[in-house]
């Protein structure tokens, strides 16, 4: 909704390959809340194959993606860039001790970086929000 108050009205871009049944109530949803009509993009893919040509900037940026360490950093090369100064990056899964592949990345690669401050965690969230390009 905040996206058709601006003039401009910037796409809401999902980019999940829906590999385990989500497809479907996935599906029922978007045609349910007319969310296509309302901005939302929608892209079947990998995020490695839409980051690999992405281009657009971006202003808020969730990853809840493979929790494989090699995965999660890729997605960090790939798409971190892309945030806006003054945008936030939030990685799911991201605390707690569940999936140690998420926390390494970040602790290796979000972090350290001087483009970017951690907000917090919330639950098993890492909040960081981008200060420079």
């Amino acid at each position: 909704e905040a996206s058709q108050r601006l003039p401009h009205q910037p796409k809401v871009v999902s980019i999940d390959p829906h590999m385990r049944d989500t497809w479907e109530p996935f599906s029922k949803v978007v045609r349910d809340f007319h969310l296509e009509e309302r901005g939302l993009e929608i892209q079947r893919t990998f995020s490695s194959d839409a980051g690999a040509c992405w281009n657009r900037p971006i202003a808020y940026l969730w990853i809840d993606g493979s929790h494989r360490y090699e995965d999660v950093l890729k997605d960090i090369d790939l798409f971190v860039p892309h945030v806006v100064p003054g945008g936030y990056i939030v990685f799911d899964d991201a605390h707690g001790g569940n999936f140690p592949g998420v926390e390494q990345a970040l602790k290796e690669k979000m972090f350290p970086r001087e483009d970017v401050i951690h907000v917090g965690t919330i639950k098993h969230f890492e909040i960081f929000k981008r200060i420079k390009a």
